[in-house]
């Protein structure tokens, strides 16, 4: 909990590389999809797009139905966005 809260008040102070170390700690302590949300919106804010695409695609497969409808549309609405900033690509080789 410590680890989350600085990362919250780091946040609100919009130091998005130092709340983004705290929400990595405390997720690593205690892996739950609440803490994935705030790693998304943080690597959002330091333009690090794959990242945040990964952590809220994460958030809501692993919170499911424990999640409020209106944040999963948010939550889906900037998927959306991010999926179009972000290149996939696949490799296939013929070698074993």
């Amino acid at each position: 909990r410590g680890h989350f809260n600085r990362g919250v008040e780091y946040y609100k102070e919009n130091d998005f590389r130092a709340a983004l170390v705290e929400f990595k700690r405390a997720y690593d302590i205690a892996p739950h999809y609440k803490v994935l949300y705030n790693l998304g919106y943080t690597s959002l804010e330091l333009q690090d797009y794959a990242s945040a695409l990964r952590y809220l695609e994460r958030y809501l497969a692993d919170g499911g139905a424990e999640i409020a409808s209106d944040r999963k549309t948010k939550v889906a609405q900037e998927i959306e966005k991010l999926q179009k900033r972000v290149a996939r690509i696949t490799i296939e080789v013929n070698v074993e």
